[in-house]
């Protein structure tokens, strides 16, 4: 059904969505941009606001409004890494992203429950033409647009390269916690 493809400790699906459902993924998070915030850095990191659209992202509650392609996406992912009982992640949940030129996601680790830790299914609804490749414990992962990579993001390190150039990198995450 999808090519599995293993690389840097971690595995993603080559094109997980397909032309049309990208373009509806990136209409309805490109919509959403005036309810994002900027993401503030953690770890030190320095300022990455500058003006225009760098780096913002929303968190989707379970209770808001979304999409059926959001749902059914979610479905696809549950029944594909066969999840059952899915717990949502705390804090961040799922959420929507979109970095912009000269800006990256600063290496951090995702909050975590006690005895549960957070994993993150990233879907790369547009990617940049340079940069923007996620670096997951310490390796630069080759992914693609509209790939789908699985990142446990409670217990691996993990940001991104500076994005180059005017295409975004916009992800949107699914987010659950899993038993260590």
């Amino acid at each position: 059904m999808f090519e599995k493809v293993y690389f840097g400790g971690t595995y993603g699906y080559k094109d997980f969505i397909n032309d049309d459902e990208k373009l509806e993924l990136q209409e309805w998070i490109l919509s959403e941009q005036i309810k994002m915030s900027f993401s503030q850095p953690v770890n030190s990191e320095k300022d990455q606001y500058r003006s225009g659209l760098k780096r913002h992202f929303k968190i989707l509650y379970p209770n808001d409004s979304k999409p059926d392609i959001f749902h059914s996406i979610r479905k696809r992912i549950l029944d594909l890494e066969n999840i059952t009982n899915p717990i949502p992640a705390p804090i961040n949940y799922d959420w929507i992203g979109v970095v912009g030129e000269d800006s990256y996601v600063e290496p951090h680790l995702d909050d975590s429950f006690r005895e549960y830790y957070t994993v993150r299914y990233n879907l790369l609804v547009s990617f940049p033409d340079g940069g923007g490749k996620p670096i997951y414990g310490g390796e630069l992962l080759p992914v693609e647009e509209k790939m789908l990579w699985r990142c446990d993001a409670g217990i691996v390190e993990h940001s991104s390269e500076v994005v180059k150039g005017d295409k975004l990198r916009i992800n949107l995450s699914y987010g659950f916690s899993f038993e260590l």
